[in-house]
């Protein structure tokens, strides 16, 4: 996989705007964020995976360009600017911040566990 979790802050407070995932892209010539989406997951003490509060975030249509690139996704929001907005953007720095645009924070200290999916087209078909 070319990119990667290097970790998810939580904030203790309650704060949105201060809970972030970061990922990093493991390879050069480009990495397209588009191509993958992330889930948390709520375990219960057993070790079961619980119904409450399971997110998938797909990522925007991003480029990282260099091995070693990293985006923050912070939970909360900034300027308008929101993870479910249609924009390209081609990275030319190491650090990039996205914004899921919730009002609430979704990472837990309690057995939370965020996978990273690499997303794939399987079929389509127009609705009529």
């Amino acid at each position: 996989m070319s990119l990667e979790i290097v970790k998810v802050l939580n904030d203790s407070d309650g704060d949105p705007n201060k809970e972030v995932v970061i990922l990093r892209a493991t390879v050069s010539g480009g990495v397209n964020l588009c191509e993958y989406g992330f889930q948390d997951n709520t375990y219960d003490r057993e070790g079961r995976l619980s119904n409450r509060e399971r997110h998938f975030f797909q990522l925007p249509n991003l480029t990282l360009r260099r091995q070693g690139d990293t985006v923050y996704v912070y939970t909360g929001t900034h300027a308008g600017r929101n993870i479910s907005s249609d924009f390209v953007t081609y990275l030319h720095t190491l650090e990039a911040p996205l914004f899921l645009g919730l009002d609430h924070c979704i990472w837990n200290n309690d057995g939370d566990r965020i996978k990273l999916f690499r997303l794939a087209l399987i079929d389509e078909k127009p609705v009529k």
